[in-house]
């Protein structure tokens, strides 16, 4: 994307955490042509890196100790109980992908929307520039911002 270009939408919606992508969603369900902009993976904070990924290494963590700390107190037995991290991520990555795949990528697939990772820096009342992650950039005109 070296260069500098231009384009338009109706709605520059900046950020994809969950107001964002669900802006883009709504808004392109509505029939409006709408660019959703955000520098890293769409979902934001929460969905990628913090309550999300986090509750689910809170559930297996729980769901150990359950089983191998109360399950006596309640006539439950197990042996040979183990914990395995790697799995345990994985299953944390699949969680947030999962969840990712209801919420921002659909908003992202969604009519009239398109969605392109990078920063969005507003220039005017109706213009913002917006630059890649391979340092291209363009200026983006809209009628309304989010």
């Amino acid at each position: 994307m070296a260069g500098t270009y231009a384009r338009a939408t109706e709605v520059l919606v900046v950020g994809a955490g969950p107001a964002g992508y669900m802006a883009a969603l709504r808004l392109g369900q509505l029939g409006k042509k709408v660019l959703l902009v955000e520098r890293q993976e769409l979902g934001g904070e929460c969905l990628n890196r913090g309550c999300i990924p986090s509750k689910a290494l809170i559930h297996a963590s729980r769901l150990y100790a359950q089983v191998t700390q109360e399950g006596a107190e309640i006539g439950v037995s197990a042996t040979g109980v183990g914990f395995d991290m790697a799995q345990t991520q994985r299953w944390k990555t699949e969680v947030v992908a999962k969840e990712r795949r209801g919420g921002p990528d659909a908003a992202r697939r969604g009519r009239g929307s398109r969605s392109s990772k990078g920063v969005a820096r507003f220039t005017g009342p109706r213009s913002a520039q917006f630059t890649a992650p391979d340092g291209g950039s363009e200026r983006i005109d809209f009628t309304d911002a989010v």
